[in-house]
């Protein structure tokens, strides 16, 4: 069970204050240096017809939340009325004909093109969908657009967490044997891979190169002018933002400033890197851009616990400084956001599947 917690969470998941850059450009923070520190008390509002949630998006121009399942019986998806829970519709059927997701994964909602896409990382492709298709009556939905990435299994990947930023696609790139490590890989629309970036630092542990994508695994987002991307990191509690032709802006370890912990276990002929008993989690989940801050929730458990819940949603200013320690009297592992009326909608399985909207 813990096994199967881990991957949940990753398909989601004493030191100084901030200081100087060193030669990587890593800042160090501790929680003290949150100027302020606020406790929010959420409203819960159970969901029907699913069993374990694992993604939420929330689109308040058509007034809807979609939800992936991430044990479907039929649908991956779910659409309800944001204003009154209602369960409008499924879509996006389980099965391996065309149209038909083996996986569904990496909900992300693009405010400025209106366009919701999914990622079935096993056929390794990216659908966009409409808000107005999504909003219309019945569970099929056609996309409209289809990206094949049939090349990133050639070309030094498999599909991860890919994100649509202008005429490009990123994702987080895997290790392969021929080629220099990176973080990022860059691909044009058509799944052409163009180039990689960023280095892991260095200062965080000694591992092997083929290590180095899961010990320092990570999620991916962009900011609203599209001008940045930032990553969080789940072995780690790191932080980096990055301008999107890959140069580093700024790198932040903190508030506990521990490396990933991994050592090798032997399976069949192989070997494997599997978190230590004192590894921690890092951050959780997707950070979100709210006008000039970024939102990201926080773990710091130990990885044995499989606490995959959290209590810590941390604000930063779009410079990574540290704001506002959010506390959450109710824990979730996945949010969105409306930041217009300053509602974070979070997503638990504590103790059963439902949202829980907080003002912030």
């Amino acid at each position: 069970m813990k096994s199967i917690n881990y991957i949940f969470l990753f398909s989601l998941i004493g030191l100084i204050g901030c200081s100087s850059p060193s030669s990587e450009n890593i800042e160090y923070f501790v929680l003290k240096d949150f100027s302020k520190r606020i406790e929010l008390t959420g409203l819960a509002l159970p969901l029907v017809d699913v069993k374990k949630p694992y993604n939420i998006k929330v689109i308040p121009e058509y007034d809807i939340m979609i939800l992936l399942e991430a044990a479907p019986s039929e649908y991956w998806g779910r659409v309800y009325n944001l204003s009154s829970m209602a369960l409008l519709k499924k879509l996006w059927k389980y099965g391996s004909a065309d149209g038909e997701f083996i996986v569904a994964n990496n909900l992300r909602y693009d405010r400025g093109a209106k366009f919701i896409s999914v990622t079935d990382p096993v056929k390794q492709i990216i659908y966009n969908f409409s808000l107005d298709s999504i909003c219309l009556s019945g569970p099929d939905v056609k996309p409209s657009n289809i990206f094949y990435l049939k090349e990133f299994k050639q070309s030094l990947n498999t599909v991860h967490r890919p994100l649509i930023l202008d005429s490009n696609i990123l994702d987080i790139r895997n290790y392969h044997p021929d080629s220099a490590t990176a973080i990022v890989n860059v691909y044009s629309m058509t799944g052409k891979y163009i180039h990689s970036f960023g280095d892991y630092p260095s200062t965080l542990g000694s591992y092997e190169k083929k290590e180095l994508s899961q010990v320092f695994a990570a999620g991916l987002n962009k900011s609203e002018d599209n001008k940045h991307v930032i990553l969080d990191y789940f072995n780690t509690d790191l932080l980096e933002i990055r301008r999107k032709d890959g140069e580093l802006v700024k790198r932040l370890l903190g508030p506990q400033g521990y490396p990933p912990d991994f050592h090798k276990r032997k399976l069949g002929k192989e070997f494997m890197s599997i978190p230590s008993g004192t590894s921690h989690f890092g951050y959780t989940g997707i950070p979100k851009f709210s006008n000039d801050s970024i939102l990201v929730l926080f773990n710091g458990a130990l990885q044995k616990s499989s606490k995959y819940h959290t209590h810590s949603l941390f604000s930063f200013t779009n410079k990574l400084r540290p704001a506002i320690l959010y506390t959450l009297k109710s824990p979730v592992f996945d949010f969105d956001i409306i930041p217009a009326k300053r509602k974070i909608y979070g997503l638990s399985h504590e103790p059963i599947p439902q949202v829980i909207v907080f003002a912030y």
